[in-house]
């Protein structure tokens, strides 16, 4: 019991430095915080574990699990092909605005795509390179659900930020609120400071990223194969 206990913890650990995990589990608070407003008129952080067992029923948890799933799976795909769509018909010197004319063509003269590696590791029955596929896949599929999830968390803290009222804040309120801004707290302007970051760093990769405002130029779909080294 124990050996397991601590299995669960180590696993737990692991995901922590990854963002991906934070991104979903912010958006999963998020979206708790503005249900529970939004149906009680209680935030999140003022629930209580009376508060619990007084107005939360089995059927709201089901639900709102459903609704949760539905969100992340359909809402959030719905409106990054959305976006992607506006982003498509813009015009090419808008477009060109967030985007170098640098190439990478020089730095891919030795790289062969993912989906001809697969091809010829097939063909050639060859295990090590499939294995390099599938690893590489794995990075692209992981980095495809950080920018799903960053969407996610942005869209998430617009909702709660407005389901928040004068009576009752919401947890997005609540971390943006600052006192007086022409003299703020050294507190006050770190949370300033890194919450810019955070969701700087969060539209970079969920819309700009995600929704193709940034082309793709980066070497993720290409794997370094030297032509005198190549399957055959």
């Amino acid at each position: 019991m124990l050996g397991k206990a601590a299995s669960e913890a180590n696993q737990i650990l692991d995901k922590v430095d990854n963002f991906k995990y934070f991104a979903l589990l912010g958006t999963f608070v998020m979206m708790l915080d503005s249900a529970l407003i939004y149906i009680h008129n209680t935030s999140l952080l003022t629930m209580s574990w009376n508060d619990i067992d007084s107005k939360i029923t089995i059927g709201e948890t089901l639900a709102f699990t459903c609704f949760f799933s539905l969100y992340i799976t359909f809402i959030i795909t719905t409106i990054r092909i959305s976006i992607s769509s506006i982003v498509y018909v813009l015009p090419i010197k808008v477009r060109a605005f967030f985007n170098s004319d640098t190439s990478s063509t020089q730095s891919r003269r030795d790289c062969i795509h993912i989906w001809r590696l697969e091809s010829l590791a097939v063909r050639t029955n060859n295990s090590t390179a499939y294995d390099v596929v599938k690893t590489r896949r794995q990075d692209i599929d992981s980095h495809f659900q950080l920018e799903r999830y960053c969407l996610a968390f942005l869209v998430a803290s617009i909702v709660n930020w407005l389901t928040s009222s004068e009576e009752t804040k919401s947890l997005f309120s609540v971390m943006s609120f600052v006192s007086d801004m022409n003299e703020t707290s050294p507190i006050e302007t770190t949370k300033i400071l890194f919450g810019s970051l955070l969701y700087i760093g969060i539209f970079k990769i969920g819309v700009l990223d995600g929704c193709g405002v940034i082309y793709d130029n980066s070497d993720r779909d290409y794997v370094y194969l030297p032509k005198d080294h190549e399957l055959s």
